[in-house]
């Protein structure tokens, strides 16, 4: 991940010039909550469906890209939340599952295949039946994989709630094959728990983020999906550094 930065000469010795220096260091965005939608009818098992489905029909999987990167950044979090039901729902909570990976511009699919085209069948893995997701010769990031039992109503993620994804603890694992038919992958191993970093995660120009569903709740259910990021190419720094002999600035909470 490049980093650019430049030292300005601190020929005015404003504390409110220091100020705003580093709040431009520390800027942040998100994307707008919207839907996980379907890019194309690989994206999914569901019966006849194509671009532009936004849910996913019990025992069906579903995929889709959720963010794609302009410009080196740190995500600082994945907010989302489910519609129609929640993840621990129906009478085994251990056979929905989400997953997140990181796929980059180009990469090295699950069977050791250069990739460039994210928009197809078994896209990021590729025909893989005996290598985990984002396991070896892959070259793309497994950032998230559960089973649908930490998605509870007790840990603020229920159906309709919206919440950070890196809050929740992973567990259980992904059974052999579950995403098969989606753009995850053609075919794939056992793939065990990941937890999101607390701490974000960088992502290069032309990263993109994909998710995963299986859906086994009783009933269909829509993703919705928020990302926060903060750009990091670019970094000021004053020289000489200014510490004013009194500070009055007026702290007001966000």
């Amino acid at each position: 991940m490049a980093l650019q930065s430049k030292t300005l000469l601190n020929d005015v010795g404003s504390a409110v010039l220091a100020e705003t220096v580093s709040q431009l260091n520390r800027a942040s965005c998100s994307t707008p909550l919207a839907l996980g939608t379907y890019p194309s009818a690989d994206a999914g098992t569901a019966g006849g469906a194509a671009a532009g489905v936004v849910t996913t029909g019990n025992t069906e999987a579903g995929s889709g890209i959720l963010f794609t990167a302009h410009e080196a950044c740190l995500v600082t979090s994945i907010r989302m939340c489910t519609i129609g039901a929640a993840l621990d729902a129906g009478a085994d909570d251990t056979v929905n599952s989400l997953v997140i990976l990181k796929v980059p511009e180009t990469w090295v699919n699950g069977a050791g295949a250069d990739s460039d085209q994210l928009i197809a069948a078994g896209a990021a893995h590729g025909n893989a039946v005996g290598v985990a997701l984002g396991a070896a010769p892959a070259t793309y990031s497994l950032l998230f994989c559960s089973d649908g039992s930490p998605f509870s109503a007790a840990n603020g993620c229920d159906a309709g709630q919206v919440f950070n994804l890196s809050s929740v603890v992973a567990s259980g694992a992904l059974a052999a094959g579950e995403l098969n038919g989606t753009l995850i992958a053609t075919n794939h191993a056992i793939t065990n728990a990941v937890s999101l970093s607390s701490a974000g995660f960088s992502m290069d120009a032309g990263d993109s983020l994909m998710w995963g569903l299986e859906n086994v709740t009783g009933g269909a259910l829509s993703l919705m999906f928020s990302v926060g990021y903060r750009p990091v190419k670019d970094s000021l720094t004053l020289d000489p550094a200014f510490t004013p002999a009194m500070t009055n600035f007026k702290v007001s909470a966000r």
